[in-house]
């Protein structure tokens, strides 16, 4: 790997593959007919909401990765996720405990549990954030010699990685979404 990109702070922009977020949203059509055994617990968050339907359902967000050359990880440590309402308003889960995931580990048809089965509006939304930890050691990547480089989250903690793509939060019928992230394109 050259030197100057050795030397210098390394960004990611999740670059999100929006068809495949789109393929990947649907909903659960069970019928509530899945036996408690079956359905994974609740992710521990806190949820904050404003412009509530009082209608409830569910969602699962998993995030899955393309690889990328000349580095063995990359981990980013997840904060909370966002969810913009189409007439305003937000619903955020934060999560009890930040979630560090290495990406890199999700090729082909791996994926790692971001949300899952978290209660939430149902409602018409118009876009998901993604947000990380602010902390500079949080998120970092492993190159391929061993090197380990920070990097740089732009916008990451403060007002999030913005998906914006409308859909819908059916009421009680479980909403289960898929992000591809595309390290090829986020780490420069």
């Amino acid at each position: 790997m050259c030197a100057k990109f050795m030397r210098q702070l390394l960004n990611i922009v999740i670059g999100i593959v929006l068809h495949a977020f789109i393929s990947a949203c649907g909903t659960d059509t069970g019928g509530g007919q899945q036996s408690n055994a079956s359905v994974a617990p609740a992710t521990p968050v806190t949820t904050t909401s404003s412009g509530s339907t009082g209608d409830v359902s569910s969602i699962s967000l998993r995030l899955t990765d393309a690889p990328i050359d000349s580095l063995t990880s990359v981990f980013v440590r997840f904060t909370a996720v966002e969810l913009k309402r189409q007439s305003g308003g937000f619903v955020k889960f934060t999560l009890n405990t930040p979630l560090s995931i290495d990406l890199m580990t999700l090729q082909g048809t791996a994926s790692a549990d971001l949300l899952i089965n978290v209660a939430a509006d149902a409602d018409d939304y118009k876009e998901i954030r993604l947000f990380v930890d602010s902390n500079s050691s949080a998120n970092y990547v492993v190159e391929s010699g061993g090197g380990t480089v920070p990097l740089q989250t732009l916008n990451g903690s403060t007002s999030g990685y913005k998906l914006k793509q409308d859909f819908t939060i059916t009421t009680a019928q479980a909403a289960n979404f898929v992000i591809d992230i595309d390290l090829r394109q986020s780490v420069r």
